[in-house]
């Protein structure tokens, strides 16, 4: 006969179709929906409503730049120039300020000031942030004036500003864009920390040590604080400066506090020089706060002392963890505090030089430092991910030792170490208990059957005697097969009638099943009670002898039984 090639192709092909039915039509109405769009996009045309946001409006000619020395050690920047003449009703301008007293005028008359409505003893100046202030409508054409004052040595770059000009709202929404990369990464990094803080509570409840989880946690958020607030976002949150200028530099000073105490918990090892480092920089810390509240005295003041410690810690760590470096697990420890070390020194160098061109200006030295701690948690974030997932096999192969150590292979009951430990535990709580019971189980003549139909026919004759008392006692008490051919079942709280029957329905399941080498004689069955009635006095090692002579009892009659039937 012919096979018929065709029809068997025909078959498969509407086997196929019959098998991916949903998955045919949906590609189908993708594909139709798509040049449907195609189409549609091609032939209509309609207005443009999308909406956009360029580039802010720089106002940075024509401006004539003067500074002053104060009595008061202190410096002004003036900066004049005339508003242009197209703007339009309802602008603004804006800029960036540091550390400064501003004064705003317009044709001589004051429009805007800033450093004069806080109530500190002293003159101080509330951080970096922008400057943003509307311009009267009538100011066209007509002469701004910029004053800003500030304290400290002279530095050329606070001579080079960026002027946007536009409307209020506009300016506001550019900033945002302007640092929305810059918020999205501190909101993220907000999120790794929230997430390494609950992970560190989590461990805590395991009885872990969590301390290393939670003061990367803690470093991670005070982190995203600090490089938060170099961003519009805290001008947006908070209408008081001095909140932002606490946000910001408690945070950074709080950065050198969590880092060796960070690297303590991961090296285990030079506890006493990382702990010096931690406590001496919580104590400048609150120094620095004192100083701040009491005399007023901002921490912009003593910024050589904050970037010194940072520097500090940062080489105590480097050094212990190359001290370590034999230690695989503080590789990346290594590696990240290297990158650290390396972004901070540009940073410091940056701000502390105070160029105003080029690629270690003035104003990058926040992107420098910003771009090392990035650097150094994304590698502690790795760091703490390999960790997790050598936890978890380290766990996984906890579990499966445990399991193999207390459960027996070949039949899956609980292993002789199962039944010493769960044993002990009943004999110490068998005052408690209503009533025990103890079973034992021997096979007659393995070893026979060992011998002549080998080990294989053997391990199948355990594996069924192992079977029946799973469906039989498995709900009801603890199986163990302490032996090669020697089982016992513990039972507690359950009558002797109860007992009683579950023996007759193991006898029952025993010749039911079809091993022709496991029959009812080739079982031998001890068991003893303690209750309230009988047994009182004894304990479980006294039941387990009792139920052991009784099974041996068993194995001499049934073994006796046997001879005399052939």
């Amino acid at each position: 006969m012919a096979y018929d090639y065709h029809k068997a192709s025909d078959s498969k092909f509407m086997t196929f179709i019959r098998d991916h039915f949903s998955e045919i039509v949906m590609v189908f109405t993708l594909v139709a929906f798509l040049l449907t769009a195609i189409y549609t996009f091609s032939l209509f045309k309609t207005e443009n409503i999308r909406l956009s946001v360029d580039q802010i409006e720089k106002f940075n000619s024509g401006w004539i730049v003067k500074e002053i020395k104060n009595n008061d050690s202190s410096h002004t920047i003036i900066f004049k120039n005339r508003v242009p003449k197209d703007i339009e009703n309802n602008s603004a301008i804006a800029f960036k300020s540091t550390d400064e007293t501003v004064y705003i005028h317009i044709n001589g008359e004051l429009i805007y000031s800033y450093g004069l409505d806080n109530n500190f003893e002293k003159p101080i100046n509330l951080g970096s942030h922008y400057i943003l202030f509307d311009l009267p409508d009538d100011s066209s054409g007509k002469e701004i004036e910029i004053s800003a004052t500030y304290f400290g040595k002279q530095t050329q770059w606070r001579q080079e500003r960026d002027f946007m000009i536009e409307g209020n709202d506009g300016i506001i929404l550019r900033l945002i864009v302007k640092d929305l990369a810059s918020i999205l990464v501190c909101f993220v990094m907000a999120i790794l920390s929230l997430y390494e803080i609950l992970k560190s509570f989590f461990l805590c409840i395991k009885h872990q040590n969590a301390r290393a989880t939670l003061f990367l946690g803690l470093f991670i958020l005070a982190s995203a604080n600090w490089l938060s607030s170099e961003t519009i976002l805290m001008q947006l949150l908070f209408r008081n400066a001095f909140v932002k200028y606490i946000i910001q530099y408690y945070s950074f000073l709080t950065l050198p506090c969590l880092f060796p105490m960070f690297a303590k918990e991961k090296l285990q090892r030079f506890n006493l020089p990382l702990a010096f480092a931690a406590v001496i920089s919580w104590a400048y810390s609150c120094v620095s706060m004192l100083l701040f509240v009491i005399l007023s005295i901002g921490f912009e003041k003593h910024l050589y002392v904050a970037h010194g410690l940072m520097a500090f810690v940062i080489a105590i760590v480097l050094i212990c963890c190359i001290l370590d470096r034999k230690n695989k697990q503080l590789k990346n420890l290594l590696v990240g505090t290297v990158v650290l070390a390396f972004f901070a020194i540009v940073s410091l160098y940056s701000y502390h030089k105070g160029y105003v061109h080029g690629l270690f200006s003035a104003y990058h030295f926040r992107d420098f430092f910003f771009a090392g701690m990035i650097s150094f948690i994304v590698i502690l974030l790795y760091d703490s991910y390999q960790q997790t997932a050598k936890d978890k096999e380290e766990a996984a192969l906890s579990g499966f030792y445990r399991k193999s150590a207390y459960t027996d292979l070949l039949t899956q009951l609980g292993s002789r170490t199962a039944f010493t430990e769960d044993f002990n535990k009943t004999e110490s709580d068998i005052g408690k208990l209503e009533n025990v019971t103890i079973i034992m189980l021997d096979l007659n003549n393995l070893k026979t059957i060992n011998d002549v139909k080998g080990h294989a026919v053997g391990d199948e004759l355990i594996k069924s005697l192992a079977s029946c008392l799973i469906s039989v006692f498995g709900k009801v008490g603890k199986i163990y097969r302490i032996g090669g051919d020697e089982f016992v079942i513990l039972i507690l709280n359950k009558s002797e009638s109860d007992i009683v029957g579950y023996l007759d329905s193991f006898a029952a399941e025993v010749d039911s099943q079809s091993n022709a080498e496991l029959s009812g004689n080739s079982v031998a069955i001890g068991y003893s009670r303690r209750d309230k009635e009988q047994n009182t006095d004894l304990g479980i090692r006294e039941l387990l002898k009792i139920a052991d002579e009784k099974m041996y009892e068993d194995k001499s009659k049934k073994k006796g039984s046997v001879k005399s039937a052939r």
